[in-house]
């Protein structure tokens, strides 16, 4: 498909100007191929579809990055000491075992 004479890359953006890009900025994606002329119209809809396809592929590599750089990051920054042991005793459970009194809750 050369797009009805019009070669291949930006050529068919810069015959069809901004007016096809706010068409389907606005979510009229069927309106914009119609307005296109019936030899670019195959073209300006794999156009479309390979855009899509291409952004999302992006969104995913850049969410990917950031949970991978979370959870570096929070592997790095959380100190083990944070962390509860299972077979430790609850925190409030050291001062009961040793003869004192737990503190009345507030009523």
């Amino acid at each position: 498909m050369d797009g009805g004479g019009h070669g291949g890359g930006g050529q068919l953006v810069d015959a069809h100007p901004p007016a096809l890009g706010n068409a389907v900025h606005q979510g009229s994606v069927a309106q914009a191929i119609a307005s296109v002329p019936a030899a670019d119209r195959a073209a300006v809809a794999e156009a479309l579809r390979s855009s899509v396809a291409a952004a999302l592929n992006d969104l995913v590599y850049v969410t990917a990055g950031v949970a991978i750089v979370g959870a570096v990051g929070a592997a790095a920054l959380i100190r083990g000491k944070d962390f509860r042991r299972r077979d430790a005793a609850p925190p409030g459970a050291a001062g009961e075992q040793a003869g004192q009194e737990a503190p009345e809750p507030a009523r």
